[in-house]
Order: structure tokens, then C-alpha cells, then sequence
């Protein structure tokens, strides 16, 4: 066999798994600022019944 073509395909198989590293680090990566928004959505919710009863 040719060693430049098993350099090749070496090569590919390392690129495939790094794009597979990178696919499954994603998710992890789009779930951090969803979470620090319902965070501050819950201190929000948290604050309603004292706004509600101040304006009484």
C-alpha cells in the first residue's frame, strides 16, 4: 500500500474525530446561557409578590 495514502487517510480519520468532539461538545456549550437567563428569570419571579404588594 502507498504511504502517503494511509498518511491520508490517517489524517481524514483525525479530522472526523475531531469534528465529532466538536458535535458533542455543542449542546453543552448552547445550554450555559439558557440556563443563566431562567436563573435570572426565576430571581424576577421570586420579586413579584413583594412588587405587588408595595403598589397596595
Amino acid at each position: 500500500f502507498s504511504a502517503g495514502l494511509n498518511q491520508a487517510i490517517a489524517f481524514t480519520a483525525e479530522a472526523y474525530d475531531a469534528i465529532g468532539d466538536l458535535f458533542a461538545d455543542q449542546p453543552r456549550q448552547d445550554l450555559d446561557p439558557v440556563m443563566d437567563l431562567l436563573a435570572l428569570y426565576q430571581g424576577h419571579l421570586a420579586n413579584f409578590p413583594d412588587i405587588i404588594h408595595v403598589q397596595k
